[in-house]
């Protein structure tokens, strides 16, 4: 039996939706943008090939850390690319 802290069963779990959307993402070849409110998961986005293009100052309330990734493009064709961008939202994996 394994014991596991809340935080990383937390962590555990957002890393593998990300990894799902990210997965989902790639296969559309589509360009990703995320914000995250908690700077301490911007080296895990930095990791999966995001990079920071802004910050955000909300009146009363956090900073947001703007990244995105260039569209991954694979050898298969995708049966859904539209040419948009895929947006995933959220304060993230590493840091919670």
């Amino acid at each position: 039996m394994a014991i596991v802290t809340k935080q990383e069963l937390q962590k555990a779990i957002t890393e593998t939706a990300d990894a799902v959307i990210q997965n989902q993402v790639d296969a559309d070849r589509l360009p990703a943008y995320l914000e995250s409110t908690n700077a301490a998961n911007v080296p895990f986005y930095e990791r999966n090939g995001f990079a920071v293009c802004g910050t955000a100052e909300l009146p009363d309330g956090p900073s947001l850390t703007q990244l995105s990734r260039p569209a991954v493009h694979h050898s298969t064709p995708s049966k859904s690319s539209g040419g948009s961008t895929s947006v995933l939202t959220g304060s993230g994996a590493a840091g919670r």
